[in-house]
């Protein structure tokens, strides 16, 4: 991939990417916690925490309708100016974030403005995604199609990466004290800046020739929604359930392995958490090269064998992370290196089953229906069997479970997607 190429046709994806997700995994890594004890009164800090929580969850779960509204104006207007719009829009709730009034000075006021600012967010991130996909493979070579693709999905680990740096920078160097008066507005503050520079490269991007071709062939559609429901509503549900297991394996590895390690398995959560990160690095690396390495066997042979191997490795990685702490980092580096398989490949062999005139919308819609139940819901589905049955090894059974629907919805996916 040359570095023209790069700067033109991928860049604009991938920084308006960095910059939502940022944000997102910023408020709930690391704000979450210390917003909960400024937003509400005090005394009911249990309640403000979970209200705070609530707000992200809600956040999440706009996300579908964010998709649908941006991937409709994007397949009917382009996906140039609709990118640049979502990115705006999280920037200005970003930005309020950052000059929030707590409830000491507004009230009540304070805990209702950060809701609608966490759903706003929320709706933003959701318009983001299948932008950036349709964007992303539409600018990129057909032989680079699945590289393309996991690039722009490692970069929301990148901004993993971005958030949970500046959460420990800020932590070693301000007191707790510090943290409450104003350093916790500092990551919002410079969250915007990123947005700005995001909307910079957006704004000198071009669109896609994809997009051009079709609108000089006047082949826009009418209701880009009615028609991705119409005639590729099968797309959308092979979408759905391939993007289930990858919301899974990503917030099951990232957000949840450390609570789960340290509080069921009584891990030192500083060893761990340590362990997770370079987990993440480990996931980044692996998405990227199997990304490489489908578009020279082919996407769908990736993904078959990937979910097999999966399936059979699930449950003995499990079994070492609970029973051999020496071997834990290498079998959850053996997770991320076998995730990074079915993440690699996963958006040029979803976003890629649609067609230039529905893609952002049936694309967009099915994957953050399927992300918000299935990655929304998945910490709160494994603690609650986990407690309701006390068998640690609920996890593997979970992602054992989601391997079947999603190899046989890899079955589907045509051999020549790209030819």
């Amino acid at each position: 991939m040359d570095k023209n190429h790069f700067k033109k046709n991928i860049l604009p994806a991938l920084a308006g990417n960095i910059a939502d997700w940022y944000e997102f995994y910023m408020y709930g890594m690391f704000a979450a916690p210390v917003v909960a004890k400024l937003f509400l009164p005090q005394q009911e800090y249990f309640l403000a925490l979970l209200y705070t929580y609530l707000a992200f969850a809600l956040g999440f779960f706009i996300r579908p309708l964010g998709a649908l509204v941006f991937g409709y104006f994007s397949d009917k207007y382009g996906r140039k100016k609709i990118l640049f719009y979502s990115l705006l829009l999280m920037g200005i709730p970003t930005l309020l974030m950052a000059i929030l009034p707590t409830y000491t000075s507004i009230g009540i006021y304070a805990p209702i403005f950060l809701m609608i600012i966490r759903i706003l967010q929320g709706f933003a991130v959701g318009g983001e995604i299948g932008g950036a996909a349709a964007f992303i493979l539409e600018s990129s070579n057909k032989n680079k199609q699945n590289l393309s693709g996991a690039l722009l999905i490692s970069s929301s680990f990148f901004a993993l990466l971005l958030a949970s740096s500046i959460s420990y920078v800020l932590l070693k160097l301000l007191s707790n004290v510090q943290i409450l008066e104003w350093g916790w507005r500092i990551p919002f503050i410079f969250g915007f800046i990123i947005i700005l520079t995001g909307l910079y490269i957006r704004y000198k991007s071009s669109e896609t020739q994809d997009f051009l071709e079709l609108q000089t062939k006047k082949a826009t559609v009418k209701n880009p929604i009615t028609d991705a429901l119409k005639y590729d509503w099968h797309n959308m549900i092979i979408t759905f359930f391939l993007s289930s297991l990858v919301a899974v394996l990503v917030f099951m590895g990232i957000s949840y392995m450390p609570t789960y390690a340290n509080h069921y398995l009584n891990y030192d959560f500083k060893n761990i958490l340590l362990i997770c990160t370079l987990n993440i690095i480990i996931l980044m690396i692996s998405s990227i090269s199997f990304g490489y390495i489908a578009d020279k066997v082919g996407g769908k042979k990736v993904l078959i064998y990937a979910s097999i191997i999966l399936f059979i490795a699930a449950l003995p990685i499990y079994q070492t992370i609970i029973n051999n702490h020496q071997l834990v980092s290498i079998a959850i580096f053996a997770l991320a290196i076998i995730s990074g398989a079915v993440i690699g490949p996963i958006f040029a062999n979803t976003a890629g089953l649609f067609p230039v005139k529905n893609r952002n919308t049936g694309f967009g819609i099915s994957f953050n229906i399927s992300v918000s139940l299935f990655g929304g819901t998945a910490a709160f589905i494994m603690t609650l069997l986990i407690t309701a049955t006390g068998n640690y090894l609920i996890p593997a059974f979970y992602i054992m479970f989601l391997c079947i629907p999603f190899f046989i919805a890899v079955l589907f996916i045509p051999k020549d997607l790209f030819q």
